[in-house]
C-alpha cells in the first residue's frame, strides 16, 4: 500500500488501514487473558457501573385532560378523598396505554412510561397509600407507592463475566488510543476549512 501512495492520498484506504490497526490491537488486548485480581481492581473501581438499580412498585389511577379539560383536577381530588376512604381504584379514572400496575420497575423504565417530571415526583411520594395528583405529559395520577427497592452493590461474582467483557474493551481502547497517538506524532494534522464548507453545504 505504501509503495502506491495509498496510504496517504486515498481516505477509503486509509479508513481500512485505521480498520486494520484496531483489529491489531483488539488482538493484542486480548491475546492474554488477565490475572484475576487485575479484573477484580478493575471491578472495584467501577463499581458503580455493576450496581443493581433501584426499583420501584406502584398503582396508579389516571386523569386524561383532553377527555376532562377544567374538572380534571376536581376528578382526581374526589377520587383521593374516595381512595381515602377505602373504594377501589379498579373503577376510577381513564384509560391508560402502558397499563395501571408496574412491578419493580427501574427508574428508565418509569421516565419512558410516564416522562422524567413523573418519575422524580414518584420518588418524592409515601409508600402505602395513595398520594397526588402527580402530573405527566399525559395528564393528571393518583399513585400508590407499594414497595422500594434501594439501590444495592453486587459481588464480584455475582457479574464476572461482565466485568471481564468490559476489562477487554478497556483494554482495546487504551491500546488503540495508544497506537493512535504514536501515530498520530509522526504526522502533521492539517484541516481543510474549505473542503469542510463545501460538505456541510451538501
Amino acid at each position: 500500500v505504501k509503495q502506491w501512495g495509498l496510504d496517504r492520498d486515498d481516505t477509503i484506504v486509509r479508513r481500512r488501514l485505521a480498520q486494520k490497526m484496531e483489529f491489531l490491537t483488539g488482538d493484542i488486548a486480548g491475546a492474554t487473558e488477565p490475572a484475576d485480581a487485575v479484573v477484580r481492581e478493575f471491578f472495584d473501581k467501577n463499581a458503580a457501573r455493576y450496581a443493581k438499580a433501584g426499583r420501584v412498585s406502584f398503582r396508579h389511577v389516571y386523569f386524561k385532560k383532553e377527555k376532562r379539560g377544567a374538572g380534571t383536577e376536581a376528578a382526581a381530588a374526589e377520587a383521593l378523598a374516595a381512595l381515602a376512604k377505602g373504594a377501589s381504584d379498579e373503577t376510577m379514572g381513564d384509560p391508560f396505554l402502558h397499563g395501571f400496575e408496574f412491578v419493580e420497575r427501574e427508574q428508565d423504565d418509569v421516565i419512558a412510561a410516564f416522562g422524567r417530571e413523573f418519575a422524580e415526583k414518584l420518588a418524592t411520594q409515601p409508600t402505602g397509600k395513595w398520594s397526588g395528583p402527580v402530573e405527566s405529559s399525559y395528564g393528571l395520577h393518583l399513585v400508590r407507592v407499594e414497595a422500594r427497592m434501594e439501590p444495592r452493590a453486587v459481588k464480584f461474582d455475582e457479574v464476572r463475566e461482565t466485568v471481564l467483557r468490559d476489562f477487554h474493551e478497556e483494554r482495546r481502547r487504551i491500546a488503540n488510543d495508544e497506537v493512535f497517538e504514536k501515530l498520530r506524532e509522526r504526522y502533521q494534522v492539517t484541516v481543510d476549512e474549505a473542503a469542510l464548507t463545501k460538505a456541510a453545504v451538501r
